[in-house]
């Protein structure tokens, strides 16, 4: 009886197989080849994902900045001659440098700065610097012509770049009623008429002037660990592996046309992304410029490496100025392993410009050095002598220390001073880096 039972047992559960093999042939045909889909998938999965970690290490976002605003502007249009007129200046922004004044030579017309000790004449075709922090200069106009017109080209220039960029002009008429019109034997008394002021154009607001080109100039503005959910970047310049790390930059037209479309480059220490290449960017009119954010991960394994900008590598924009389109700046990979390079014969060297070398003492970021001179090299008493300060080396991040004969005091980088008394005027600089790094240097000049 047992046995009955057990034979009908298994067959039962041998009909139970055959009717599942046959209902569900079509059935387990697509069970076989959805797992053998999810096993694929899974197989490929770290190439999947190491592609989108790929395309996700590069981050990149931008604010455009409009171009500043500024003015000059003068506080008479007609002026005779040996009287007086201001111009002054106005820049929307606090940056360090000095307002200068220059206009074509003119046989019939010479200019005179008033000042405390007397007037100074305005070289023609050559900047003339007003003192430090001032914003407007009183002229004296003098000339030998009946009617003289004018045109005064106000600029600014800055203490960091020594780049003189225009703000603006002034147009005035100079005039001499001392000076009679000569006739060809006149007939009759000609009938009087009231004088009319020649009519003077509007001043017109010009952008910086390169000889007609646009300038794309960049600079760094900050280096940090970047939170992608903020695009916040907090200052350091030292890393992991797997820090985001970001470098905001700005790229901006000091030059007197429109750019154009460029676009730019960087190389980046990344293993996943070590070149960025940008999409066209929008042109840009004279002062105007854009600020980006790019972030990167997956650093190189060296112990410091460089991140390199290059604006327009193409050179698809004629420029004024090229050299100004490339920056570097260093970091530290914290996570950096050293037995890598010892099992390769590379323990006493380090990267330098992203190059391999053994002569590490002459790492350039750490070599702070700084010069300097005076111009006008031969002054005479009572010209404006200006000195110039030659940074180089450090993080980029200077404070300048002035002082020196006469009570020189000054905190920018390149200072003005007039000396009323003659003899050697001495200077010394002292510049500081962000990290409290120091170099000195004294210069000086005879005064007659």
């Amino acid at each position: 009886m047992e046995k009955t039972e057990e034979k009908g047992m298994f067959k039962k559960i041998y009909n139970w197989f055959r009717n599942l093999s046959v209902k569900g042939f079509f059935g387990m045909i697509i069970m076989i080849f959805i797992i053998i889909i999810i096993l694929s998938s899974v197989s490929f999965l770290p190439s999947i994902l190491g592609r989108i970690s790929s395309s996700l290490s590069a981050a990149l976002y931008s604010i455009f900045v409009p171009a500043e605003g500024a003015t000059v502007t003068t506080d008479r249009k007609i002026i005779n001659s040996g009287e007086e007129f201001n111009i002054t200046f106005k820049k929307a922004t606090e940056t360090p440098g000095l307002f200068t004044v220059s206009y074509a030579c003119d046989p019939n017309v010479n200019l005179f700065s008033v000042e405390t000790s007397g007037l100074k004449e305005i070289d023609c075709e050559t900047p003339y610097y007003l003192l430090e922090n001032e914003t407007a200069i009183q002229i004296r106009p003098i000339t030998k012509d009946n009617v003289v017109r004018l045109v005064i080209d106000g600029s600014f220039e800055n203490n960091d770049d020594q780049k003189s960029e225009k703000v603006g002009v002034v147009r005035i008429t100079v005039k001499n009623d001392s000076v009679g019109t000569v006739t060809d034997t006149p007939t009759k008394t000609p009938p009087t008429v009231n004088p009319v002021a020649p009519k003077i154009p509007a001043t017109n607001i010009s952008a910086p002037t390169y000889y007609g080109k646009p300038d794309l100039a960049i600079r760094v503005l900050q280096v940090g660990l970047l939170n992608n959910g903020t695009n916040f970047i907090t200052t350091q310049n030292q890393f992991t592996y797997a820090n985001m790390v970001g470098i905001k930059f700005e790229v901006r037209n000091d030059g007197s046309t429109n750019t154009g479309l460029w676009s730019f480059t960087a190389s980046l220490p990344s293993l996943s992304t070590p070149i960025y290449n940008s999409s066209t960017q929008i042109s840009l009119r004279p002062g105007e410029s854009i600020i980006y954010t790019l972030g990167f991960s997956n650093l190189t394994n060296q112990s410091t490496s460089l991140i390199t900008i290059n604006v327009d590598p193409q050179n698809s924009v004629s420029e004024n100025i090229e050299y100004n389109n490339i920056v570097t700046y260093p970091i530290t990979n914290t996570s950096y392993n050293s037995n890598y390079y010892n099992n390769n014969n590379y323990s006493n060297g380090c990267y330098i410009n992203g190059i391999f070398t053994y002569n590490c003492q002459n790492n350039y970021y750490n070599n702070l050095d700084v010069s300097c001179y005076a111009e006008p090299n031969d002054p005479e008493t009572g010209d404006r002598v200006r000195w110039y300060s030659d940074v180089t080396g450090g993080d980029g991040d200077y404070d300048y220390d002035w002082s020196g004969t006469n009570s020189l005091n000054s905190s920018v980088k390149n200072p003005t001073k007039t000396y009323s008394t003659s003899g050697t005027k001495r200077a010394t600089i002292t510049v500081t880096d962000g990290d409290h790094n120091e170099a000195t240097a004294t210069c000086s000049v005879y005064v007659d």
